[in-house]
């Protein structure tokens, strides 16, 4: 992290007197990258054995410190990693270097206070969050990364502890001589209400998990059928964020609609395979039960780059085509090229592929047997033989047992005058995979779960297991694409100082005249006129920087001291500015008053960075006019979710092939020239595809850069744009929050999804992937011409998130390894799906799968990367998640809770009891206890008070003193919790704490009479409560 150390140490260890090394962590910092965060105190360990010191010996306090510490921290700050005691126990034992840091939050520990190797009693957020965030989340990756380190000659002792962590993480074990991995349940632990559970972990109907790369998948990057996206009453989006139970933590979705879709049944019976997005939204609104969610397409790079153990490969058409063809090259016979296409169409050749080349059924005729067990297939067997049989159709009594069976293993059927109708290939195929009815087994014989050992009895070809492997997944943030701003939004960089209401309106500073402001003063050098303005406007001279003390604010010379305090000059001083005057200047020599809406202009109340430099007051003038808001380096930004792309089609982001042509895509992949819209392109490394509401910004910042050429610098414009499709062919530079380094793109292109596609190598570049996190787009000119670093905060971490540095050409010696791991395959080996049986380590299959890494080692400098599946549009899914949309909490967990009831996969009252748990019940305790311990505050000066002044009146300005939390915010989610639980008959420990919650709320609001329900009409009005006298009040 950027300047997250802040100081390393050797101190001594209390026991024996021993030195050690102890590192200062700043804080809060930004986690991410919390492999690189963890490899700072591996690096400092190493340097701690080279340098002869011991190791760090915390005694039971100084890990009970740490535990008190991530519990405490967890209440005032969000961690990525919800870890529990033992993990951070079993961390803290084994730290080679002690993790310090400076105190960062008011709040104390309460029971390991005053410890001798720890200076303060106050949290440490920076050593909370190396430890929590990076260590502890990060632990697999870690190990790899010391693992190759190692590889590389680095002697790195003393860190195979952590394998403790990939063991448990795994939960592999071994039994009969099989392994096995149990379902991990982490990524539920922090469910929220409105963002469903889509599936729990490892349970049948669930995503099947695929092995493969679209074209726009892989780097944190997952695809799901668009069918899918729909089907999940929309809150799966192009771009939206889901937490998933493995190889990694989170990911995006992407449409792929080349891999298996959704299996639902209707409200009449029927069970229908969804394999388009026009079926999907043809029976949304009939959708009784989603019975099968299909594929969730996952890249082998994933499992390599989180050091994930591979799972058994699912049964796919990738896979039987390598069987077909190996069969067939042995057998010295030519394929159709369509022939994979023309099985899954028609049965009756399915099988005659397989027969012929003796290779298992195809994929799409191959049903769930496994997740049905001997005796269910018994009974399937037996009923079958009682029904009507003709050639194309089955036709059986209904039967509910039966009728469930036929459901799980995800056969097609229709329930019409109480038969169950099964008809076409799936007719044939379910006879043929159950012998023609013609076969006996000794059924009695057979495990319970032997379900595929039976049915290959019976079958004349082999059936393989459909779908070995379910992931878990659950909703996790939605996807964005919005403007930048601050809290608040802030059009001008210029500090106007403490006005009435704390309003931070140029107006209002306009109105009082003078403002009494901290800020860095400036004289011109031919009238004598003293100004923050960089250039007097009288006299057309650029002013020049005066220097006073620091203590008394006299004048100095430059590089001087104070002759009095002997300090050294500073730069700005507290003084009064003349606003209107100020503002005045501007109207008579740039704009009319006229032409600006000082009422829209909003500035900031004080200024952070070290000399107190303000921004030229035009600018903020020009960007008001033009609805735009400033970041804290000076610039304008958008920032939208990260998306990866490798290929694309012109057809896709709006772009015609003649311009295409003249950005340099001249021919195909295939070699052939530009002549069409829908042909496939590589896309260039350092070209990105942005969405339509990121064109319409940088289109009005654009305008207010050609404004500033011409009125501020007296310079011809550069942009000229007539509308926002003419950014195509512009410079735009993007940066990452946790960095200081911007990267060059081009804007090839537009899409109506809320990600920006970018090259792999673009992402990885900014020390990124796509994982659900956003970066921000800056106008080339809008950076070069508005960005200082002077306007950066002084406080740790001020410099992040800055362009202090710029990449104009991506070299991948220097871009985040992460990349390295992908696969560049256009087809899996056939060897690879079998070892993915034997639950191999990613790691040996390198050399059966080329990397991005094995390439670029081999001299190559930009491996091109190819895929597995292909992708007909990249905006096939849903444009906006339904979280977005809803807009009460209320209705977001009305829709969480009715999708939830409707997926096979989905445990509803873990689920429901979870988001319960996790959200609200935290929400609820955490707001009483702030109401019950608020400050208050100033409704002129908003200057705050822990404890009311006797007189009841704020001390500075004479105002009147308010409360700084309201009734219904403490209260808002108790009502809506208690119905929820009561309604799905959930009375259990959840329900009794939200009774305990609501009866400690009801003592709290003495409005409330014993008895009364807590209804939002109730704490609708605050007014009541902010009138009365504090004497009432207290």
């Amino acid at each position: 992290p950027v300047e997250g150390i802040n100081k390393v140490v050797i101190r001594r260890n209390p026991d024996d007197g021993s030195n050690y090394l102890s590192i200062y962590f700043n804080g809060p910092i930004r986690t991410a990258g919390g492999t690189d965060g963890a490899l700072a105190v591996v690096l400092a360990d190493y340097l701690r054995q080279k340098m002869g010191l011991a190791p760090y010996k915390p005694g039971p306090r100084e890990v009970g410190r740490y535990i008190e510490e991530v519990s405490l921290y967890k209440r005032v700050q969000h961690l990525q990693y919800n870890s529990r005691s033992e993990e951070v126990r079993y961390v803290a034992e084994h730290l080679p270097v002690e993790i310090n840091g400076p105190p960062t939050e008011k709040i104390e520990v309460s029971a390991y206070r005053n410890l001798r190797t720890v200076e303060t009693n106050r949290l440490r957020g920076g050593a909370i969050l190396v430890l929590n965030d990076c260590i502890l989340q990060k632990a697999p990756k870690l190990l790899m990364a010391i693992k190759k380190l190692r590889a590389k000659g680095y002697d790195i002792k003393g860190w195979d502890w952590l394998e403790w962590f990939q063991t448990k993480s795994e939960e592999e074990r071994v039994g009969e001589g099989c392994p096995y991995i149990s379902p991990s349940y982490k990524f539920l632990r922090e469910s929220v209400a409105g963002r469903p559970v889509l599936s729990h972990p490892q349970k049948p109907g669930g995503f099947r998990l695929r092995y493969g790369r679209s074209r726009v998948t892989g780097l944190a990057s997952v695809g799901i059928h668009p069918a899918t996206m729909y089907v999940l009453d929309e809150f799966l989006a192009v771009g939206t964020q889901v937490r998933i139970e493995r190889p990694g933590k989170s990911a995006i979705v992407i449409p792929v609609d080349s891999i298996e879709g959704p299996i639902v049944r209707l409200k009449d019976g029927s069970v229908v395979r969804l394999e388009s997005v026009e079926m999907a939204k043809k029976y949304a609104k009939d959708i009784d039960k989603i019975l099968f969610l299909g594929d969730v397409l996952v890249a082998f790079g994933e499992f390599l780059q989180n050091n994930h153990p591979l799972l058994p490969a699912a049964w796919v058409e990738e896979w039987w085509e390598a069987l077909i063809s190996e069969a067939a090259e042995e057998k010295r016979e030519e394929l159709p090229t369509d022939f994979i296409e023309k099985a899954s169409k028609d049965f009756d050749e399915a099988i005659r592929l397989s027969l012929l080349f003796k290779v298992p059924l195809h994929p799409k005729w191959t049903y769930f047997w496994h997740d049905i067990t001997v005796e269910q297939l018994y009974k399937l067997y037996t009923s079958l033989k009682t029904g009507e049989i003709s050639e194309n159709v089955i036709k059986i009594e209904f039967n509910q047992e039966i009728k469930e069976i036929l459901e799980v293993l995800g056969v097609p059927h229709k329930l019409i005058d109480r038969e169950i109708i099964i008809e076409g290939g799936d007719a044939k195929s379910l006879l043929v995979c159950l012998g023609g009815l013609e076969k006996e087994i000794e059924w009695h014989n057979k495990a319970k779960w032997d379900t595929i050992s039976a049915i290959n009895e019976l079958s004349p070809v082999r059936i393989m297991p459909k779908a070995p492997f379910y992931i878990g997944m659950r909703l996790g943030r939605p996807e964005k694409a919005k403007p930048r701003v601050m809290k608040p939004p802030i059009n001008l960089l210029f500090p106007i100082g403490a006005q009435k209401g704390r309003s931070r309106s140029a107006n209002q500073a306009y109105s009082v005249r003078s403002i009494y402001v901290d800020i860095a003063i400036r004289r011109c050098p031919e009238c004598g006129k003293e100004t923050p303005q960089y250039y007097c406007r009288s006299c057309k001279k650029r002013t020049e920087q005066l220097y006073f003390c620091p203590k008394c604010g006299r004048e100095i010379q430059q590089g001087g001291v104070c002759p009095i305090h002997k300090l050294p000059g500073v730069r700005h001083r507290k003084t009064n500015i003349d606003f209107k005057d100020l503002l005045d200047e501007v109207f008579e020599s740039l704009l009319s008053s006229e032409a600006v809406d000082l009422e829209k202009i909003r500035c900031v109340i004080g200024l952070t960075n070290d000399d107190k430099y303000p921004e030229p007051v035009e600018k903020g003038i020009l960007r008001s006019k033009y609805d735009l808001y400033v970041f804290k380096d000076g610039t304008c930004r958008f920032d939208t979710t990260n998306a990866v792309m490798t290929h694309f089609k012109p057809s896709e982001i709006g772009v015609s092939v003649e311009k295409l042509r003249e950005l340099g895509y001249t021919h195909d992949v295939n070699g052939q020239p530009l002549e069409s819209d829908d042909q496939l392109l590589e896309l260039k490394i350092n070209d990105i595809i942005i969405p339509d509401k990121a064109a319409e910004y940088l289109y009005r910042v654009s305008k207010f850069v050609d404004e500033e050429l011409e009125l501020f610098y007296g310079l011809p414009s550069f942009y000229n744009l007539s509308d926002p499709t003419d950014l195509v062919g512009h410079i735009v530079f993007t940066i990452s929050p946790h960095t200081f380094i911007a990267n060059v793109a081009r804007i090839i292109g537009f899409t109506k999804t809320s990600v920006v596609f970018a090259h792999p190598f673009l992402h990885a570049a900014k020390r990124r992937n796509a994982d659900g996190d956003e970066d921000s787009i800056i106008l080339g000119l809008d950076m070069l011409l508005n960005f200082s670093r002077h306007y950066l905060p002084a406080t740790p971490g001020g410099r992040e998130d800055a362009p202090l540095l710029i990449v104009t050409r991506i070299d991948l010696n220097y871009i985040d390894d992460e990349s390295y791991n992908m696969e560049v395959e256009e087809k899996y080996p056939l060897e690879f799906y079998e070892k993915t049986y034997n639950y191999e380590s990613p790691s040996k299959l390198e050399g059966l799968v080329q990397t991005v890494g094995k390439l670029f080692s081999q001299g190559i400098p930009y491996p091109k990367i190819s895929f597995t599946n292909r992708t007909s549009r990249i905006d096939q899914g849903p444009l906006m998640t339904m979280y977005r949309r809803l807009e009460k909490m209320t209705d977001k967990l009305e829709k969480h809770i009715e999708l939830e009831l409707k997926i096979r996969a989905v445990d509803p009252n873990d689920s429901i009891a979870r988001a319960i748990t996790s959200h609200f019940l935290r929400d609820i305790s955490g707001n009483l206890r702030k109401f019950s311990m608020q400050g208050f505050r100033c409704s002129s000066c908003n200057a705050k008070y822990r404890r009311p002044p006797l007189s009841g009146r704020c001390e500075k300005c004479g105002g009147n003193l308010v409360l700084t939390m309201y009734p219904r915010s403490a209260v808002k989610y108790i009502q809506p919790a208690l119905k929820t639980l009561e309604t799905h008959n959930l009375m259990g420990y959840v329900h009794q704490r939200l009774k305990l919650l609501q009866e400690e709320a009801r003592s709290m609001f003495l409005f409330l009479k014993e008895g009364e329900k807590l209804g939002e009409e109730m704490l609708e009005e605050v007014e009541p409560i902010r009138r009365q006298k504090l004497v009432d009040f207290l």
